[in-house]
C-alpha cells in the first residue's frame, strides 16, 4: 500500500462455504484483506469465483485487475 499497490481477496458465502468457514479460512491461511460480498450483482460483476481470488486495485482506487493469485505476476 506503501507504493500505491492495494491486494484484496474476494469471496461469498454459497451452499460450500458459511460466513464463519471463509473467516476461520482467511485467519489461517491469507495475510491480505479478503473482502465478503452479500450480494450476488456485485459478486458477479467482478467474477469472482472463491478462494484464493485477488484483486489488483490501482492508485486511483480502480480494481486494475482481478483473478487467481498466481496470475498476478504480469498485471503487477
Amino acid at each position: 500500500a506503501g507504493d500505491g499497490l492495494v491486494i484484496l481477496g474476494l469471496t461469498r458465502v454459497d451452499r460450500r462455504q458459511s460466513a464463519d468457514q471463509v473467516e476461520a479460512f482467511v485467519r489461517e491461511k491469507i495475510s491480505y484483506p479478503v473482502g465478503l460480498f452479500t450480494g450476488e450483482a456485485n459478486y458477479e460483476r467482478y467474477e469472482v469465483e472463491g478462494i484464493p481470488y485477488a484483486a489488483v486495485v490501482d492508485r486511483e482506487g480502480k480494481v486494475a485487475w482481478i483473478g487467481h493469485p498466481m496470475e498476478m505476476d504480469k498485471p503487477l
